[in-house]
């Protein structure tokens, strides 16, 4: 019988040192809470794509500097032939700069080439992606939701922390 309610006093006392009171003398031990719903919180960001493709582009391959020279002095020569003395001389230099002109454009419109050219423009798209879950569990008929980085399954037990204090 002695041995009986040794083994009685005891057992509360292994009991109690399994659990630790905290500094305000509250009971604090862990349990299992059950998991009722996950819900995933979504994170939403406009993601940077950059879409390029191959266009043919027709341009200049002359930037019109031999046509200037040549139609200047052809421009020259011809205005030249014009006119005698004074005359001679403004004859010579506006068929220089006419020439030139001219010759330019010449150039320019004849020196045409398709050159293949890469245009890219930048476009956003919205994704969305789960930041973490609002995990509501069930202790003994009371309902916490908690906020967890992975979704652990319906039903399963997440172990919990539990505090205890006398109510004044």
């Amino acid at each position: 019988m002695r041995k009986t309610v040794l083994a009685l006093l005891i057992a509360p006392s292994v009991v109690f040192a399994q659990n630790a009171l905290t500094p305000n003398n509250q009971l604090q031990f862990h349990d299992g809470a059950r998991v009722v719903s996950v819900e995933p919180i979504f994170a939403v960001q406009n993601v940077p794509t950059q879409s390029c493709r191959q266009v043919s582009v027709v341009g200049p391959s002359s930037d019109g500097t031999t046509g200037t020279v040549i139609g200047g002095v052809a421009g020259g020569i011809i205005g030249n032939q014009v006119g005698g003395g004074v005359g001679k001389g403004i004859a010579t230099a506006i068929g220089a700069v006419t020439g030139a002109v001219v010759g330019s454009k010449i150039d320019k419109s004849m020196s045409q080439q398709s050159q293949v050219q890469t245009q890219c423009h930048t476009t956003y798209q919205t994704v969305s992606s789960p930041e973490g879950y609002n995990t509501t569990l069930e202790y003994h008929g009371r309902y916490l939701t908690i906020r967890t980085n992975h979704p652990p399954q319906i039903g399963s037990t997440l172990s919990v922390n539990v505090y205890v204090s006398p109510q004044n």
